[in-house]
């Protein structure tokens, strides 16, 4: 069996992705064209607040230097906080597969979020203590498609649980860019198709929600460990 699952968390855990869209829409309603909704799940899921915005700004051919870079993210971080303040349901599943495996397996995240915000979200939930490992956008240079989050989350469960390879863990993503930083980590993936795009990374398991990922899923995905 795997030893460990690390989890992405929009769009995994809790639907955040729109509520990341609206806040970002009303940051930059008069600086910069915001894609389509469709597009946005397309192409940018996945992506931390940083890279969306330098991204955007690029094909927009609009000049974004570090300062207002720093300015749009103060912005949208304090739009978003607004927005799930209160909690905000998590995902079909998510519950339920939680208490099921958290006995069994450490349990980690890896995230384009900020810390503050999947801290908020699953403190309300009452699940925040089902996840010892948190690796946030706060806490590493490079967003996904970049192994780099999913490689910290290995390095980090290996300090409590003793040596751990990537093959042994099970990765829980979204998106496009989420599933490529998994693979390219080295790890088995299973996709739940929240949000649905096209992705050229095939993960191992595409599922609709963690209702689907069953104890014989588990165990079939981890009979061909890395």
């Amino acid at each position: 069996m795997f030893r460990a699952i690390i989890f992405d968390f929009d769009g995994v855990i809790a639907d955040t992705e729109p509520l990341h869209y609206a806040a970002f829409a009303r940051v930059l309603a008069d600086r910069c064209p915001m894609p389509s909704l469709e597009a946005y799940f397309e192409t940018y899921v996945g992506l931390n607040d940083a890279a969306f915005l330098r991204a955007l700004h690029e094909q927009a051919g609009i000049r974004l230097d570090d300062s207002a870079l720093a300015s749009l993210l103060d912005r949208k971080n304090t739009v978003y906080l607004e927005m799930i303040a209160g909690g905000i349901p998590l995902l079909d599943g998510v519950e339920e597969f939680v208490s099921r495996v958290r006995g069994r397996y450490p349990l980690a995240i890896c995230s384009g979020a900020r810390r503050i915000e999947i801290e908020t979200i699953l403190d309300t939930a009452g699940l925040l203590d089902a996840f010892p490992v948190l690796v946030s956008s706060d806490e590493v240079p490079r967003s996904k498609p970049d192994p780099t989050g999913f490689l910290e989350a290995v390095a980090r469960l290996g300090d409590r649980i003793g040596e751990l390879r990537p093959g042994q863990c099970l990765a829980i993503e979204d998106s496009a860019n989420g599933v490529a930083a998994a693979k390219a980590a080295g790890m088995k993936v299973v996709r739940v198709l929240s949000h649905a795009s096209a992705t050229s990374v095939v993960a191992d398991l595409e599922i609709a929600d963690l209702r689907k990922l069953t104890d014989q899923r588990l165990a079939g995905l981890a009979a061909h460990e890395s």
